[in-house]
């Protein structure tokens, strides 16, 4: 039997992403290994540019997850944390489930750093780090930007994973 869940954006960016859903009762949740990451293409307002961080099941079973990752920016060679992680949008949490191929995504707004004051201290960061909820083992993104080193500013906001 297959279902959508269907979870609702609070912006009004959204991509393409195919995703196939199995009964989520009976799929073991997504491990960081099973997965392929990306950033899809950006979509800019008023500031701020959202991305969609698209995680790909690279797997042979069908996997699930639920609710927000974590998502930091990460800078030089041992892909140190950089500034705050990212703050949650209040959106519709639901269960995705992932089957073989297909992918699921969550919004990512990255807001400009030089809409900061200087003692934001702006850096630039190589990547983004990114945590399934439940799981210790990192996602690396690579993505070249600009991120404020002093956690007073938060330029990272994020939704949950969806289906759309």
């Amino acid at each position: 039997m297959r279902i959508l869940v269907a979870i609702p954006l609070a912006v009004a960016c959204t991509w393409p992403v195919a995703v196939a859903h199995a009964d989520p009762v009976q799929v073991a949740r997504c491990a960081s290994a099973q997965l392929t990451p990306s950033l899809g293409p950006p979509d800019g307002a008023a500031g701020t540019t959202y991305y969609p961080v698209i995680l790909q099941n690279a797997g042979g079973a069908a996997c699930s997850m639920s609710g927000y990752p974590a998502v930091s920016f990460i800078a030089g060679s041992d892909n140190h944390l950089v500034g705050v992680a990212a703050s949650q949008d209040s959106d519709s949490i639901g269960v995705v489930v992932i089957d073989p191929g297909q992918s699921t995504a969550a919004n990512l707004g990255i807001v400009n750093a030089g809409n900061f004051p200087a003692d934001c201290a702006a850096v630039p960061v190589s990547g983004l780090q990114v945590n399934l909820p439940g799981d210790a083992d990192p996602i690396i993104i690579g993505h070249a930007d600009t991120a404020c080193a002093s956690t007073a500013y938060n330029t990272l906001r994020v939704g949950p994973f969806t289906g759309a």
